[in-house]
């Protein structure tokens, strides 16, 4: 905007009607001693109004003139901005205005949308897993430790592992401790817990439920590959703390000369360790990551395995490992 523009704007007919009526009402009021009688009373008041409305109008029209400058706008967008996205403003938010608000900001360009209206639906899907974020429950430091070694009786090989990790408070409340597995030939030995200041209690071992029984653990029960599966609560005394350690030990059972361990997480996960050691006889043969592999390492020394992830992982993550003894053949 000029500055012939802006004075234009200032001195506007508004202005003038101001500054009149205000001017007419001093005038006014030079010449009111003349009159006497009622004929006073209602001239002062009427000088008086006219005086106020003429202040009026000019203070609306410098209110009006500063409003409209650029500076303002800035200053007013920038204030608006600071509110909306602070803390505080957000928090007060229920989830469907957070939702619009995220919609606002994450959505598929006009171009995109042209060329393929199903974007959108994926960029809501995105929208949808993003806010299921507050309700998550999450793990860090997951850690497996295994021995694979030949059962003489069972005349099979097998598999024993430790899962340690720690979980915490979501929401005020802790998850159900599931464990599921793929076939039937597997066991929960022991569930052992231990607190920030070394309290520990073990949970006696629940017994193997159908997984369509497994309530609040639909992710697991869903799963088609799920044969079996258990869950495991909290005991009341520890749900006080903010976060658990919880170390799990189970046997699985593989073939006569083979082993196959399979683990597919369900929880989004802060570092990722898995080792395994092989008894005398024992070879790990291959191993499989599924879901972000760049970001594993893998360290394979024929009797000893190590993979391990300093990164988040997200919930669908995988690795397979297959063990078998020297003698037998493995084919593909």
């Amino acid at each position: 905007m000029d500055e012939k523009t802006k004075v234009t704007r200032f001195f506007n007919m508004w202005f003038y009607l101001g500054l009149f009526s205000l001017l007419l009402g001093i005038l006014l009021d030079s010449y009111i001693d003349r009159l006497n009688g009622g004929w006073l009373y209602l001239a002062q008041i009427g000088i008086e109004l006219l005086k106020n409305i003429g202040i009026a109008i000019l203070v609306a029209n410098v209110f009006s003139f500063i409003i409209g400058t650029q500076q303002f706008i800035d200053f007013i967008r920038d204030k608006l901005i600071n509110i909306v996205i602070s803390k505080n403003f957000i928090e007060k938010l229920n989830r469907d205005e957070r939702k619009d608000m995220l919609k606002s900001i994450l959505k598929p360009s006009k171009e995109l949308s042209s060329i393929y209206s199903g974007i959108t639906r994926y960029f809501d899907r995105y929208i949808e897993d993003s806010l299921n974020l507050f309700k998550l429950h999450y793990r860090s430091g997951f850690t497996l430790i295994g021995d694979v070694c030949f059962d003489k009786e069972a005349n099979k090989v097998k598999g024993k592992i430790d899962f340690n990790y720690r979980i915490y408070k979501v929401m005020g409340e802790y998850e159900k401790l599931p464990i599921a597995f793929e076939n039937d030939d597997c066991k929960l030995i022991y569930t052992k817990i231990t607190t920030e200041n070394g309290e520990e209690k073990v949970i006696d071992k629940t017994e193997l439920i159908d997984k369509m029984n497994m309530e609040g653990c639909e992710n697991i029960k869903n799963d088609p590959c799920i044969k079996e599966g258990a869950t495991q609560i909290i005991p009341e005394e520890f749900k006080k703390y903010t976060q658990l350690d919880i170390l799990r030990r189970i046997e699985e059972m593989g073939a006569d000369h083979w082993y196959l361990f399979s683990y597919r997480a369900n929880y989004p996960c802060d570092k990722l360790t898995i080792q395994f050691k092989c008894e005398e006889g024992i070879e790990v043969k291959n191993c499989i990551i599924y879901g972000k592999g760049e970001h594993f390492k893998i360290e394979n020394e024929i009797s000893k395995i190590t993979v391990y992830c300093n990164d988040w992982l997200r919930p669908g993550y995988g690795v397979s490992i297959l063990f078998a003894r020297k003698e037998a053949e493995i084919t593909s």
